[in-house]
């Protein structure tokens, strides 16, 4: 029950209060051993004004998700007000800090063995 619990769908905005306007955070995800090659669905988004569902799915477990709040003035519209933020990053990645706790698991690449990391971003058209 805090602004990063975004469990149940609710507006960007709600997480991005007080003064604390940008997201830079990674949320971290259960995935068991045996599934580490299988797609999990890390993050759904929509919007009402295009009607487009985005879905993350990816063998990784964990996504950092940044909101950059300053890009430098737009110049693509004058309709742009201050709260409109002009993109929201979503990167499927290891947790951090992996190198320094064992528990999260281990994060380095053997050359003898392949890396393999899916990430697939599943665009759908709303009603």
């Amino acid at each position: 029950h805090t602004r990063f619990d975004f469990r149940s769908p609710k507006k960007l905005a709600q997480a991005l209060i007080d003064d604390q306007l940008s997201l830079d955070h990674n949320f971290c995800f259960t995935v068991h051993e045996s599934q580490h090659n299988a797609l999990t669905n890390l993050a759904c988004l929509s919007s009402e004004r295009s009607n487009i569902l985005l879905s993350v799915l990816s063998n990784q477990k964990g996504l950092q998700v940044y909101t950059p709040f300053q890009l430098g003035e737009p110049t693509f519209s004058d309709h742009i007000s201050p709260q409109d933020y002009p993109a929201i990053c979503l990167e499927p990645q290891a947790w951090p800090d992996s190198p320094r706790f064992e528990h999260f698991g281990s994060i380095l690449v053997d050359e003898s063995q392949p890396y393999l990391h899916k990430t697939q971003f599943k665009f759908t058209r709303l009603k």
